[in-house]
This record gives structure tokens, sequence and C-alpha cells, in this order.
């Protein structure tokens, strides 16, 4: 899935490492059959550049499970809007860099309809 945006769609990995890592390890799950199982998360990730994690564990507690279940979360919320919200970025960010906020207002978009 890192194809979807490798040389593709870029993403921050340096200011918002869980945005392509949750997102990549939501949708493997979901290619998966939706068997990966994460757990409540710590919105904390949102915050987090990627000198601010203390350990390898607490790296990937945040921007691997926690990032994932909050993109699983937005997928249940909007259904089928999700994937169509993907495309959509994938359609207008092709060949540059996506960065978080810009895709919440793409949420917010999707949420508002």
């Amino acid at each position: 899935l890192h194809q979807w945006f490798y040389g593709i769609i870029g993403t921050d990995q340096i200011n918002e490492p869980f945005f392509d890592e949750g997102l990549v390890n939501y949708l493997s799950s979901v290619l998966a059959g939706g068997k990966a199982r994460f757990m409540e998360p710590n919105m904390g990730f949102l915050k987090k550049r990627l000198e601010d994690y203390s350990s390898y564990d607490e790296y990937c507690q945040y921007v691997y499970n926690d990032a994932a279940y909050y993109f699983g979360k937005l997928a249940a919320e909007l259904g089928n809007n999700f994937y169509d919200l993907l495309k959509r970025v994938y359609k207008e960010k092709i060949h540059s860099i996506v960065y978080y906020n810009e895709f919440v207002n793409y949420l917010d978009e999707y949420r508002r309809n």
C-alpha cells in the first residue's frame, strides 16, 4: 500500500509520521480481511513530530496502531465516502505532498455531505 503514496503522493514523514503509516496500516488490515484489531487510540499522535517520540515502541504504538485505529474510525463514520475521499485526494494531490490539515479539509467536506 505504500506504493499508493510512494512517488505519487507524499506525506510529511518528519512532522506528521502518523499520516502515511497509520493510513497504510489501516488499509492493510482491510485488505487482510479486517482481522487486525486496534485498541482505542491515544490521539497524541496528531501533535507528535518524529523527534518527539522517546522510544521506538512509543513510535510504533502511536504511528502504526493508534493512527490506524483513528483512520478505521473515520472509515466507519464515512462508509464508502471514506474511499471516495481517498480517490479525490489521489486525483487532486498526485505528484505532490498532502499535509494532514489538507486531509482534514477534505474530510470536513465529506462530513458535511
